[in-house]
């Protein structure tokens, strides 16, 4: 029997799922699924020590016949820099000292892309249903730790190839004063007001303190972005409350962008830690506003499906498709 091993690296979980011969990556929901086993990025100290940690809960010995990896990084050949954590991950190393016969190495949104054809109504919350074009690109935003971007584009061959790219990187722009005091704010903080720095947990954190310093008021304890939404949902904390709806149209924005960028015409999926978590407390009107608020191409935009991705582990889903079918272009 083969066993393979696929794994999602992101600044801060780590998960495996082992799959054999006797399991097929289908969409969820699928019958039995094989567990999925979640270790913290900041309990170990590398990713090799990360999989013999694995290796001792799942009492798994003997060799893999391949390892693939979602990695929250720019994949550069055989490498990949692991964005947010002081991990530098090399294939060929990790065959070494993984026992493992393959590493594939993907970066992690792009692999959400690569899922993206086995995920099921079950597996999205539709916040625009629109008038898809299935042969048209699919784009993918995702913030959580990070800002993830990718797509999938159509081929001759009638498949899809995944884009791998930083565009959470680009960098930020603002549509009112008060977003040009806050990117301002981000810039002289940062050096650069990526898109990342306001649209990830830390992002989230660092817009509130950005308010803060506009308006000159005294700086409170520093709160977690899940801190800051619970007191945004709430009612709690109107400082919180106005983060969390700048980040929405940051994020509306953003998305917007990409979806012009990719001709994502066959609809824009929202990834990551936090979206899917707020459910609905996310501010749909306010993030489709803002998505299509792009002059004379609202009438494109509104005709682009935007879904929220709600299945629990979409980046191993996107790997196991890549190691069933052995090829980075779908068959």
């Amino acid at each position: 029997m083969t066993r393979s091993l696929a794994v999602d690296l992101g600044g801060t979980h780590i998960r495996f799922r082992l799959l054999g011969d006797d399991v097929s990556p289908a969409p969820a929901p699928a019958p039995a699924p094989p567990p999925v086993q979640v270790i913290d990025a900041s309990a170990v100290a590398s990713f090799e020590q990360a999989v013999e940690r694995w290796r001792e809960g799942a009492v798994m010995h003997g060799a893999l016949d391949a390892i693939a990896v979602a990695a929250a990084g720019p994949v550069a050949g055989d490498r990949v820099r692991i964005t947010n954590l002081d991990w530098t991950l090399d294939a060929r190393a990790i065959e070494r000292d993984c026992d493992a016969r393959r590493c594939l190495l993907v970066n992690d949104v792009t692999a959400v892309a690569w899922a993206l054809p086995s995920l099921v109504r079950e597996d999205l919350h539709t916040l625009a249903a629109g008038n898809p074009d299935d042969r048209a690109a699919k784009a993918v935003v995702a913030p959580g730790t990070g800002l993830g971007v990718s797509g999938l584009v159509a081929t001759q061959g009638g498949g899809f190839a995944a884009i791998e790219g930083e565009g959470g990187h680009r960098t930020l722009a603002a549509q009112n004063p008060r977003e040009w005091e806050i990117v301002a704010a981000l810039a002289e903080r940062f050096g650069h007001a990526s898109a990342e720095r306001a649209l990830s947990g830390p992002g989230i954190e660092a817009i509130r303190k950005a308010l803060e310093s506009i308006d000159g008021a005294r700086h409170g304890a520093d709160r977690s972005a899940a801190e800051i939404a619970r007191a945004a949902f709430t009612g709690a904390d109107p400082v919180a409350a106005e983060a969390i709806e700048t980040f929405t149209g940051f994020l509306g924005s953003v998305a917007g962008d990409l979806a012009l960028t990719l001709g994502a015409r066959g609809g824009v999926y929202i990834a990551g830690g936090i979206v899917p978590g707020w459910g609905e407390r996310f501010d749909a009107r306010r993030f489709l506003e803002r998505f299509r608020a792009k002059g004379r191409f609202r009438a494109y935009l509104s005709a682009i499906p935007v879904h929220v991705v709600t299945h629990p582990h979409p980046g191993l889903v996107g790997v196991e498709h890549l190691l069933s079918c052995g090829a980075t272009e779908t068959p």
